[in-house]
């Protein structure tokens, strides 16, 4: 959780250094050859953090109901 949460604040900070700095935000990557959305290596940190967070809040989940579950299965 904890890297997940660094690569979302560190690529608001990015995105917000641009917005300072430029007065927008710096897009780099371009697919040409499909009619994609254009992003920046901030985007990617901040779209994978908020996957990880995700994927990790409903492991932990499971993992809580699987323990109690044992737990009354021990009763």
């Amino acid at each position: 959780m904890i890297a997940a949460l660094t690569l979302v604040v560190a690529g608001g900070a990015g995105n917000l250094i641009d917005r300072v700095f430029y007065g927008f935000v710096v897009d780099f990557i371009d697919f040409e050859i499909i009619n994609f959305a254009i992003f920046n290596f901030a985007d990617i940190c901040v779209v994978t953090g908020v996957f990880i967070a995700v994927f990790a809040s409903i492991r932990e989940e499971l993992m809580n109901n699987k323990n109690k579950a044992k737990k009354y299965d021990d009763l």
